[in-house]
């Protein structure tokens, strides 16, 4: 029914969402967000209203991105993770505008500046992840353009019961194989 669609898509969101805020890139960007909130206490009042807000909100975009970025289709997963590494960038610049007009101590600058690099790392990683991902699709649906025949798998140790056409597409790591497989129908053997 059309009510049980509705719940299961409700659920799948649902879901959804509570991987994207286990994700580690969405843990961090939330802990600094927090610390960064507790420092804006620390801004002279007229710096808190204009640089230490403009921060704030950066860094409230990074987060806001990455949960787009984990809702999107593949398709759009890029132009979210790129806007936040904007986001990003633009932190990065007001973080060491905030240290050289001495609105957060060295140190506190440096420990920041350090979970920037981190979290702009898991950023750029997740991209090519994304790229590599939409790559290996691409190849799927060039090969197999009917979908119903389409499967990718992740190969370790596991016996297939049906008789498959096997084509290795690209080793992405030491013990992962995306491959593309074909399956012709149940195997006689089992």
């Amino acid at each position: 029914s059309h009510d049980e669609s509705s719940v299961k898509k409700e659920i799948f969101s649902s879901n959804l969402m509570t991987l994207i805020h286990e994700s580690t890139v969405f843990k961090t960007t939330y802990d600094e967000l927090k610390i960064f909130h507790t420092l804006l206490k620390k801004f002279s009042k007229s710096e808190r209203y204009s640089l230490g807000e403009k921060l704030e909100n950066s860094l409230l975009n990074i987060l806001l991105e990455i949960i787009s970025a984990g809702n999107a289709r593949n398709e759009w997963k890029i132009a979210a993770i790129d806007r936040a590494l904007v986001h990003l960038e633009r932190s990065k610049i007001l973080l060491r505008l905030a240290s050289d007009i001495e609105q957060i101590a060295m140190e506190m600058y440096l420990e920041r500046s350090e979970a920037f690099q981190k979290i702009g790392r898991m950023l750029g990683g997740w991209k090519i992840h994304v790229v590599k991902a939409r790559s290996i699709q691409s190849r799927l649906s060039q090969a197999f353009p009917d979908e119903e025949h389409r499967t990718v798998l992740r190969i370790r140790d596991v016996r297939i019961p049906v008789r498959v056409q096997l084509r290795v597409v690209e080793r992405i790591h030491v013990g992962t194989v995306v491959a593309i497989v074909r399956v012709d129908g149940p195997s006689s053997c089992c």
